[in-house]
């Protein structure tokens, strides 16, 4: 039922809902997610983060805390699941990437626990924010 509703809903949503905006269905978990292993329906605005949680990170009213760019996954943050058909996360008006901030707060909240997590999280961010993060990989690990 939901996987209809869901397909009726993107075949749609140009022509009956043109108004849409992520933002009025903050409380709603609908959008087809991964977080690590686990397949889940999330809400656009929410933040669902392995290794935050562990902190006790709290929701807020950031948007688009659910991120479309599968490279984000290496991280930790829930992604759009990438089983969906190309253009669904535009069509939802989900961000492909974090902002700075978000990426700075994990950063120093949770830094990598090891070499090969630091190596593969600098890799995606390098990508994202190119020269910014080099040299905190190699303070990071110089300062252990």
């Amino acid at each position: 039922m939901r996987t209809k509703a869901f397909t009726f809903f993107l075949d749609n949503l140009s022509v009956k809902y043109p108004d849409y905006n992520p933002y009025d269905f903050r409380d709603l978990a609908f959008v087809p997610a991964v977080l690590g292993s686990e397949r889940l329906l999330a809400k656009p605005f929410e933040v669902r983060d392995v290794f935050l949680s562990r902190l006790s990170f709290t929701y807020t009213t950031n948007p688009c805390q659910l991120y479309a760019s599968p490279e984000w996954a290496a991280l930790g943050f829930a992604i759009a699941d990438p089983l969906l058909h190309e253009g669904t996360a535009s069509k939802l008006k989900l961000h492909n990437h974090p902002p700075t901030s978000e990426l700075v707060t994990l950063l120093a909240k949770l830094p990598p626990g090891d070499e090969e997590t630091a190596r593969r999280w600098f890799e995606v961010l390098s990508g994202r924010v190119p020269g910014r993060f080099s040299f905190s990989y190699l303070y990071l690990f110089e300062s252990t």
